[in-house]
């Protein structure tokens, strides 16, 4: 018997297909995992963040995901290392924000975009484009 959540996440595949995405993509390009962010600029300062505007490509799993209406927060983790990413509406091209609004813990998404520090002073990076890799049916 298929479970109520299962036909809820059946049908946002649907709309993210209708968005006109691959529903099963067999390939993206990242430039670094999780874990070689999360190494790499562990005690960088939120200063030199800024300045360097360093674009980075990951790709992860869907942990936690925080919406705020037309922005929110997401934490992505590769099995190893765990990453937050800011999804912001005037950031993102239309569909990409449309795909970030249809998504849930568990599926598993690319992006790309800059890094930085949140007040709290969470690496993070901020979404210019989402990419969408997998839909998780069945929850965690």
């Amino acid at each position: 018997m298929i479970e109520p959540l299962e036909v809820v996440r059946v049908e946002k595949l649907r709309n993210i297909e209708a968005l006109g995405y691959d529903p099963y993509p067999t390939e993206y390009r990242y430039t670094h995992t999780l874990s070689q962010i999360v190494d790499e600029y562990a005690d960088t300062s939120s200063e030199d963040l800024q300045k360097s505007s360093k674009v980075v490509r990951v790709a992860g799993r869907i942990i936690a995901h925080r919406p705020f209406g037309k922005a929110g927060f997401l934490a992505l983790s590769d099995g190893g290392a765990r990453l937050q990413v800011y999804a912001k509406k005037d950031q993102l091209p239309e569909r990409d924000f449309g795909l970030y609004q249809l998504l849930d813990i568990g599926d598993f998404i690319g992006v790309e975009g800059t890094l930085f520090r949140t007040r709290t002073g969470e690496l993070t990076v901020l979404a210019r484009e989402i990419s969408f890799l997998a839909k998780s049916f069945l929850p965690l």
